[in-house]
């Protein structure tokens, strides 16, 4: 089954099977790590972050976590510093995409200016943990046809990430726009918080659209430990 959406920052319909579902009902691509954008934690920096970083950044939400900016400035700094020029420096960071050109903008921007830049390991870390706790905050992903992997089940999951946040009208509100039909949704809804973020997994609702339109009455609200 595929979620067939307008993605709001644009004027493309899309169709996938993955989407980001934000707090004002923006909906967009996923990520590149569809199961969880998470960036690092208090020991050290997982390799997704550039992917977050590029994403932020393509899908024009960077300004409103100015991490995003600083990381990418202590990366681009870090490179500079070995003795590498523009291209190898891009090309290092992102190594296993082709980042979109709003990020190569940013890129060009801080380049032309980096002696400016002060750089420290550690700074890149609470960085990579400020987008981290960002994402999760204001996206929950939304996946059709399986918890993990996409199949052809009636099936709708929607995996939350946030502490204290209650995504009830914001998913209720996507069933509707999505489908516009309680006949047209999937037979079944999953509604909860994932282990991938903050063991253990929590189920917060199974059941169909009915069930949660009409009887479900409990907030849909997880608690995240953010490192």
């Amino acid at each position: 089954m595929k979620i067939r959406m307008k993605v709001l920052a644009s004027t493309e319909i899309q169709s996938m099977d993955c989407v980001v579902l934000g707090k004002l009902g923006q909906i967009y691509p996923c990520i590149l790590n569809q199961f969880h954008p998470h960036c690092g934690n208090a020991e050290h920096e997982y390799p997704e972050t550039y992917s977050a970083v590029d994403w932020m950044i393509s899908n024009r939400v960077s300004s409103r976590c100015k991490a995003v900016k600083e990381w990418l400035a202590q990366q681009l700094k870090d490179f500079y510093d070995h003795g590498l020029n523009f291209e190898l420096s891009v090309e290092g960071i992102f190594a296993e995409i082709e980042p979109s050109d709003r990020t190569l903008e940013m890129c060009q921007r801080i380049w032309s200016d980096i002696d400016a830049v002060v750089y420290g390991r550690d700074e890149s870390l609470m960085y990579a943990n400020m987008i981290d706790s960002y994402l999760n905050q204001n996206f929950l992903r939304v996946r059709a046809g399986g918890k993990l992997n996409s199949s052809s089940a009636n099936s709708i999951y929607f995996r939350i990430s946030s502490k204290d946040y209650d995504w009830r009208d914001v998913i209720e509100d996507f069933l509707w726009d999505v489908f516009g039909d309680v006949d047209n949704m999937p037979a079944l809804v999953w509604i909860g918080h994932d282990a991938e973020t903050n063991p253990p997994e929590i189920v917060l609702f199974e059941g169909s659209p009915e069930e949660l339109f009409d009887k479900f009455d409990s907030k849909v609200l997880a608690s995240t430990k953010f490192s």
